[in-house]
């Protein structure tokens, strides 16, 4: 339950005074800081008190499903938004303490707030970094929350599909838009901006589950702003939980129990289409070319986090398209065969800038992956 609006200001208040009032105020922040208290509510009330106009006319999102906060970006002087969850007020505003940020990425649902809360229990459970630390959950909405919300037209959507591969979003008659964003430029531009407003930012890692691990797989094969991150010293690693399917760079596949790699005879001739291979690819990804894509995905640090027990073949929201069910019969197993493939592909080089970890006891299950030992060391300790 929400605390009204005048309750935020009136602790905003306080708080100033505290600030501004005391005799020994450089002492009382070094206090602050080390019990992290005070800090971590005035960046909640800050926050609470620039979003009381949005709370209050949110009317139809009572559960607060779509994030309040909102990352804005431009195109052809256009000005669109995609929600976002975070432990700060604003990645607008510039804050020097940041030195690492953690992006989760939703699944299917599109729940970005439930893989905000699972991120941040697991960085509790670190404790250490709480306050260099920032969490951030991107939402990439279907037209189907652009209704049921009543959203402006500034709110960028996408096909269920669409968004989790890099697609550009939609432009449909009930809902119109004044132009077509890729998802994966969408993250390029969330990237951009916090390496702006973090001038201390040293990494920057993307986790995602399911459909999320899906998006960056691809998209850590395909963006092409990683080098200069990389010469800023910026730290980036990609880590792909438990997705259904993976791009492959050839048209080679692991079939009928072979241990040597070979192009499938089969009857479904699209089964190297992008986003299972590199044929026909869309706008973002084509604009690269996938010649740039094959010599530049091996120098990604990707980790790929894989359940022990995420090898249910009946799944509902496992793929079973053909493209998909040659790379294998489950999500454990189809991973375990995509780093065997990237091995087969680049050799064991591979191995220097990627790497595949199984999660023992996890399912298909976002908090079993990012809460794991193996999810918080790559999150937050490597």
């Amino acid at each position: 339950m929400k605390i009204n609006c005048l309750t935020y200001i009136f602790l905003g208040i306080i708080i100033s005074c505290f600030y501004g009032c005391s005799r020994d105020s450089e002492n009382i922040r070094e206090t602050i800081h080390e019990t992290k208290l005070l800090y971590f509510t005035e960046q909640y009330v800050t926050a609470e008190r620039k979003e009381c106009e949005a709370i209050r006319a949110d009317d139809k999102d009572p559960d607060d499903k779509i994030g309040n906060k909102k990352l804005t970006v431009l195109k052809n002087k256009n000005t669109f938004k995609i929600p976002y969850y975070a432990n700060v007020a604003s990645i607008d505003d510039e804050n020097p303490m940041i030195t690492r940020a953690v992006v989760a990425l939703h699944g299917q649902d599109r729940n970005a707030d439930t893989y905000y809360k699972r991120m941040l229990a697991a960085a509790q459970m670190e404790s250490s970094q709480l306050d260099t630390l920032l969490i951030i959950s991107p939402q990439f909405l279907a037209e189907s929350d652009i209704n049921l919300h009543g959203l402006d037209s500034e709110h960028l959507y996408w096909s269920s599909g669409g968004w989790k591969i890099g697609f550009l979003s939609k432009d449909e008659e009930q809902n119109p838009r004044s132009d077509r964003i890729s998802s994966f430029s969408i993250m390029d531009s969330l990237i951009v901006k916090l390496k702006h407003n973090y001038p201390n930012l040293r990494n920057i890692i993307l986790s995602g589950h399911s459909a999320g691990g899906q998006f960056l797989n691809r998209y850590a094969a395909a963006t092409p702003i990683y080098q200069s991150l990389n010469d800023e010293r910026i730290n980036v690693r990609f880590i792909v939980n438990n997705p259904s399917s993976y791009v492959y760079l050839n048209k080679k596949r692991k079939v009928d129990g072979s241990p040597s790699y070979k192009v499938p005879t089969i009857t479904c001739s699209a089964y190297n289409d992008y986003k299972y291979g590199l044929d026909d690819l869309p706008n973002y990804l084509s604009a690269i070319g996938a010649n740039k894509i094959k010599e530049q995905f091996y120098k990604r640090k990707v980790v790929y986090l894989l359940g022990a027990q995420d090898n249910n073949t009946s799944s509902s929201s496992l793929d079973t398209s053909c493209g998909a069910l040659l790379q294998g019969n489950h999500r454990l197993e189809r991973g375990m065969i995509y780093y065997d493939y990237l091995k087969d592909f680049y050799g064991d080089s591979i191995e220097n800038t990627q790497t595949m970890k199984i999660v023992p006891g996890a399912g298909h299950n976002s908090r079993e992956m990012f809460q794991s030992e193996l999810g918080r060391f790559y999150a937050f300790r490597k």
